[in-house]
């Protein structure tokens, strides 16, 4: 008989243990935001990728609004693209349409870092990928980008304590 009591009260315990790890949430380490069929340049969004890659969010943002002002430009040393003023600076260009379309896509990485939790957050992947082209004749303004942006905790240094 006793032992008849003990498993129904065992059994409960774990029942109860269950539902306390499913309300629990999972921590996120990353971030993500991502824009699908965007129409603006595959290679100067790799160019931008490239430039805002290991930033802050906040950082990138100023970036790509000196981008637009024409303040900044955004290197392409292996495009024959013009030389441009500015030490070390051999090539390069001030793709303005591809600024504007990125600045809303790093304040969403932001926003979603910040829902996550992650701290000191940098943009750790930057991926532009070339989209399907669009049907009929479009020519040049049915060039479509797809862009993925992820954004991780920024790592102490080992040196470093807390």
């Amino acid at each position: 008989m006793a032992e008849e009591t003990k498993k129904p009260t065992s059994e409960k315990k774990e029942a109860s243990k269950k539902v306390e790890e499913k309300t629990t949430l999972p921590k996120h380490t990353k971030a993500i935001a991502a824009v699908h069929s965007a129409k603006i340049s595959q290679k100067y969004t790799m160019a931008v990728c490239r430039m805002i890659l290991n930033k802050t969010p906040s950082r990138a943002i100023e970036m790509l609004k000196k981008v637009i002002i024409k303040k900044q430009p955004v290197k392409m040393p292996s495009r024959e693209v013009s030389h441009k003023k500015g030490k070390g600076i051999s090539g390069a260009k001030y793709p303005k349409n591809v600024a504007e379309a990125m600045i809303p896509l790093v304040k969403q990485l932001e926003s979603n870092a910040v829902h996550n939790g992650i701290e000191n957050p940098i943009i750790s992947l930057a991926i532009s990928n070339r989209a399907p082209k669009v049907h009929r004749r479009a020519g040049r303004i049915g060039k479509r980008t797809h862009v993925y942006l992820e954004a991780i905790s920024k790592p102490n240094k080992q040196g470093e304590q807390k």
